[in-house]
């Protein structure tokens, strides 16, 4: 559909803004993957809504489910595409989060050794 009738003219003037840009970024099928992107079109306008009307907690609920649903998009796209996604296990990921945070005291430290 085009129109959705749970927006206001404002937030379907933005939906359809946010489905065209995700249609100019996207190869689209007309089955799920054209539902994802109106769900992230409805999502974003009305996460717009909320930030306008100063409803903090209901722009990160849109936001949450905002992003939710770009990062599938995202994921098929990838997989159509043939990209290689890397996965890496808990494990692996906090490996590496430890030793970029020890990179970073060890610059501390000597940038600080350098000011004395």
């Amino acid at each position: 559909p085009d129109t959705l009738d749970i927006t206001n003219d404002e937030e379907q003037a933005l939906m359809i803004s946010a489905l065209e840009a995700i249609d100019d970024d996207f190869d689209l099928n007309e089955s799920t993957d054209r539902m994802q992107a109106l769900m992230s079109a409805v999502y974003f306008a009305k996460w717009v809504s909320a930030c306008r009307d100063n409803n903090l907690e209901l722009a990160a609920a849109h936001d949450h489910l905002l992003q939710k649903n770009l990062k599938c998009l995202k994921a098929t796209r990838d997989v159509r595409e043939g990209v290689e996604i890397q996965v890496s296990t808990p494990a692996e990921w906090a490996t590496d989060l430890l030793e970029e945070y020890n990179s970073r005291q060890a610059e501390k430290a000597v940038k600080a050794e350098a000011s004395k």
